[in-house]
């Protein structure tokens, strides 16, 4: 942060989540630097909770303080980090991906392992974007099925 938070870089920003699972607790902890919210499918339920941002992009302040929020997560959640490069892909009409698209093929596969879900929206984001002349961003995505 404070790197990017000097005078001489400071038309460089960066968003960024951290996040640290207690399975023996059943709890989640979270920083996240005006990140896309994280998506926790908790099994059971057809719910997302959305874990929006604890403070401001990295760079916009180097003095700035990050704090963190604890939430409960329970066994079997689902725990999606992503860019937002996965919800605004567009297809060959200009067309974004969606946040609704992505949840949906949570849900669809919610059962799944978290390596194939990921193989999944991987896929589905290739398909989209297939024969857009639309400039594509960074996608990442990692996914976390909590254990007991």
């Amino acid at each position: 942060n404070a790197l990017l938070g000097t005078r001489e870089n400071r038309v460089l920003f960066a968003t960024a989540c951290y996040m640290v699972v207690s399975r023996s607790e059943g709890k989640l902890r979270y920083a996240s630097a005006g990140h896309n919210p994280a998506l926790i499918l908790e099994p059971e339920s057809d719910e997302f909770k959305e874990l929006g941002a604890t403070g401001i992009p990295l760079g916009v302040d180097a003095d700035y303080t990050y704090e963190g929020r604890d939430i409960d997560v329970a066994p079997g959640a689902l725990v999606v980090l992503y860019t937002d490069g996965i919800v605004e892909a567009r297809n060959h009409t200009g067309e974004q991906f969606g946040l609704d698209k992505l949840k949906g093929l949570l849900l669809d596969h919610r059962e799944a392992p978290a390596t194939q879900v990921t193989r999944v929206l991987n896929e589905a984001i290739a398909v989209w974007c297939r024969g857009s002349t639309f400039t594509r961003d960074d996608i990442a995505i990692v996914v976390v099925r909590v254990s007991t």
